[in-house]
Formats: C-alpha cells, sequence, structure tokens
C-alpha cells in the first residue's frame, strides 16, 4: 500500500490534487521509487529501526531523494523514526504512530 501510494505522490493523475501522504515502512528501494519527487505532496514516514520487512535503508533512501529534489525535513516532510520496532509496532508505538498520523492529516485536510 505504502509504495503504491509514493508512487501516487511522484506522478499524480490529472486532475487529482493529493493533499498529503503517510507512509508506514514503504518498501521504495525494490522495486525503486520512480517519479518526479519535487511534486510529492507532504509526507510522514514512518519507520521502526528493527524493521526486517522492509528494512529503515527504504525510508532512507526516500528522504535522500526528497532531500535531493528540494524538499525540507520539518516542512515538506516528517520522519517518525520508532527505536527498536519491527515491521509490527508494539501497542505503545502503534499508539504514538496513530496519534501523530491523525495529527499530521488534520494540519492538512
Amino acid at each position: 500500500g505504502a509504495h503504491f501510494a509514493l508512487s501516487l505522490g511522484l506522478a499524480a493523475h490529472p486532475g487529482v490534487t493529493l493533499k498529503c501522504i503517510v507512509d508506514f515502512f514503504g518498501p521504495t528501494v525494490a522495486p525503486p521509487l520512480q517519479g518526479r519527487f519535487e511534486q510529492m505532496p507532504p509526507l510522514q514516514i514512518h519507520h521502526g529501526s528493527a524493521d526486517t520487512t522492509v528494512f529503515p535503508r527504504d525510508s532512507e533512501a526516500l528522504i535522500a531523494q526528497l532531500k535531493k529534489a528540494g524538499k525540507r525535513e520539518g516542512k515538506d516532510f516528517v520522519f517518525q523514526p520508532y527505536p527498536g520496532q519491527t515491521h509490527r509496532f508494539d501497542a505503545a508505538a502503534l499508539a504514538t504512530a496513530r496519534a501523530a498520523t491523525v495529527a499530521f492529516i488534520d494540519s492538512r485536510l
């Protein structure tokens, strides 16, 4: 799901305006994301540091591409790391992620 959403952000269909995207540990390296990173709408990225299903380097690669395209962390995108979390967040991390997601979406709609 996250790879698809990110792909839409890089190549939105005519007439479609994306207000924001929330990415939970989306794969970005294999398959690689392609498109115009400068047109990515506001983005929130969540990733556990101990994820072995989709490694954290996927989010790191996404962040590098965003910065290369002139996007600024804190303004155009937000990275929310979760130390020690895997591809399945524990209850506390999940509660934090849910609250952050709701606040992010509410601030963009």
